[in-house]
């Protein structure tokens, strides 16, 4: 595992982890004005809480923390294993090539490196199935009870876990009669209402355009049927495609050959699995397929609670054709395992490719290598560290890396609005995201520094860099003060100061404390070089655009990732007009109290932009 992270969620959990252990309270600690915490349920924070509490100084917790997600993908092995002990005609090698499968799949490993939720949120839908009892095995009240139990805390670790909880009833209603149905559904409301009724007491509905998307979640295009069917109708068809793009990425199936293949005998799985099983998988996939679709904002990683039931199926697609082809015995024994081990091997050849590019940098989903170096993160890390106070507050796309390093509250510098990332939805009648309502936002949240840093893909990152550019405009209000060595990373000071006050009483919850980064040598002046770059003007910069592909994590040029329409090279004249200035030494502590009496220390670079 990497001892970093740079996802946004990532840095979400481990904040609201970090709160549940520090603060014993459920908030986003990483947000300027630090509202309880009404979106994501609590029950995978509450396990990072622990570690938290066992190793609590960050950054160099990080490893510790992905230690969570390692440990339950050890636990799904065993589970999926006794999944398969209820498959049919299924030997030791197909039980041990289905587990060997199912781990490695992209699907799953890959998030074994990332804080999210996934990896629980499988394990408790293998629990729930294991729980199920056999067709015509009357459930008694504890089995249901321990369902509703199970399904309940599926919707606490996600909260899309609903549909285990409908696909649940809606199959005890059909196989037992509407008690077992409401049984289950009583004991996952009892379970789920302490977080709605919790929610629904602290939710903050004061909050502002920007700190409102960490609060709720977007609207669904099923709440868009009466009011505009025909935009729901684009949402969904274009979500459907967008799935179907993504179904190759989460299961690995790169070669059109394995594709094949593997789809083959995933549909001989579901025709022949038993009927009241398949019954079951059916329901509950469409439940939560019917979620996903009217979700605005597509992603792969959606699809990742399909994977267990898919490789069951495929699982059982082989033992079947070892049923049907048993008179050929070599014939049968090669329908059974070729499609297991064609997976695998694929698996295995993504390992090694994602293990080659993970020592070259930090990795998204899947495996994917992002188009940032870590080692600009680290220099911004250290400029932050020698010339901001700790209860600065920042902008950026990273807000939560930048928080968990630097302990500085953070914000995203844009209004999230999914229905204007993707041109086939044709939104309209949304809400003023345009930059001057950004600005008011960030004046309101008291933001002083605006990071820029290279953000990849189409869709919501074209409407991000859109939104910084443009802020960036207004010269007159935010100066460079600073740059990475490779020109990647560019931090911004707002020049007009007069809402510190107003903001500086709102900071009730004491920020993480800095720390160094757990692995690696101190960052201090002989780790990282960097300079300061002060801007004496800043033209208003080119805002190009480009097409966008929904739910494409298109990799980008470097010329093409610069939110603030630099190429890098300053190709748009910007470092024509800059005067460097060798930043000064970098204290190898990052705990210099010092730093926290004042609201803003003086350095070279500041007060070579005041001037």
């Amino acid at each position: 595992a990497s001892p970093h992270f740079i996802g946004h969620d990532d840095g979400i959990y481990a904040a609201l982890g970090a709160s549940l252990a520090r603060h014993g309270d459920y908030r986003l600690i990483n947000l300027p004005s630090q509202p309880p915490e009404t979106k994501y349920p609590p029950l995978y924070p509450a396990l990072l809480a622990a570690v938290w509490l066992a190793v609590p100084n960050a950054p160099g917790n990080v490893l510790a923390l992905k230690a969570v997600n390692a440990l339950v993908l050890g636990v799904l092995a065993g589970l999926y294993w006794l999944l398969l002990r209820r498959v049919g005609h299924l030997t030791p090698v197909d039980r041990i090539l289905g587990v060997a499968v199912f781990i490695s799949l992209p699907g799953v490993f890959s998030f074994s490196d990332l804080l999210v939720s996934e990896p629980l949120f499988l394990g408790l839908l293998i629990l729930l199935l294991l729980a199920v009892p056999p067709a015509g095995t009357p459930p008694s009240v504890r089995r249901l009870i321990g369902l509703g139990i199970v399904a309940g805390a599926a919707v606490l670790t996600r909260t899309v876990g609903v549909a285990l909880v409908a696909g649940t009833a809606w199959h005890m209603w059909r196989a037992a009669g509407v008690r077992p149905a409401a049984i289950v559904l009583a004991a996952a409301a009892a379970v789920v209402a302490p977080w709605l009724l919790w929610r629904s007491v602290v939710f903050d509905s004061t909050a502002g355009p920007l700190e409102m998307y960490y609060l709720v979640y977007e609207t669904s295009a099923w709440q868009w049927v009466i009011r505009d069917p025909l935009f729901a109708l684009r949402i969904i068809a274009t979500n459907v495609a967008a799935y179907l793009h993504g179904v190759p990425i989460v299961f690995g199936l790169y070669a059109g050959p394995v594709l094949i293949l593997a789809g083959m005998a995933v549909v001989a799985g579901a025709w022949t699995y038993p009927r009241a099983e398949r019954a079951l998988l059916g329901r509950i996939t469409a439940c939560y397929c019917l979620l996903i679709l009217g979700h605005p904002l597509p992603m792969e990683r959606y699809l990742v609670p399909v994977v267990p039931i898919a490789a069951l199926l495929l699982t059982a697609g082989g033992a079947w054709a070892r049923t049907f082809l048993a008179r050929r015995r070599m014939l049968s024994e090669l329908a059974a395992i070729v499609p297991l081990a064609a997976l695998l091997a694929g698996n295995l050849a993504w390992l090694q490719h994602c293990a080659a590019t993970r020592a070259q940098g930090p990795q998204w989903h899947f495996g994917r290598r992002a188009a940032v170096a870590w080692s600009g993160f680290e220099e911004v890390f250290a400029w932050l560290d020698a010339h901001t106070t700790t209860d600065a507050v920042i902008a950026s796309a990273f807000d939560p890396v930048y928080f968990i390093y630097t302990g500085r509250r953070a914000v995203r510098p844009w209004v999230h609005q999914p229905e204007r990332y993707g041109p086939a939805y044709e939104a309209g009648g949304l809400p003023d995201s345009s930059a001057p309502v950004v600005a008011a936002a960030l004046d309101a949240l008291g933001v002083e520094y605006l990071i820029v840093d290279p953000m990849e893909g189409s869709g919501e990152g074209e409407h991000a860099r859109n939104t910084i550019r443009a802020l960036l405009t207004d010269s007159s209000r935010w100066v460079l003060v600073f740059e990475t060595s490779n020109r990647a990373h560019r931090v911004y000071r707002k020049v007009s100061r007069e809402h510190s006050a107003h903001t500086a009483g709102r900071n009730h919850f004491v920020p993480l404390p800095p720390a160094r980064v757990g692995a690696g040598p101190a960052r201090g002046a002989s780790a990282v070089q960097a300079r300061v770059r002060v801007a004496a003007h800043i033209p208003a910069p080119n805002s190009t655009s480009s097409g966008m592909v929904l739910a494409r994590g298109g990799r980008r040029r470097s010329s093409e990732l610069q939110a603030d329409g630099s190429d890098g090279r300053h190709a748009n004249g910007v470092g024509s007009a800059r005067a460097a200035v060798a930043a000064s030494a970098i204290p190898a502590s990052r705990a210099d109290p010092a730093r926290s009496s004042p609201r803003h220390k003086r350095t070279p670079a500041t007060t070579a932009a005041e001037m």
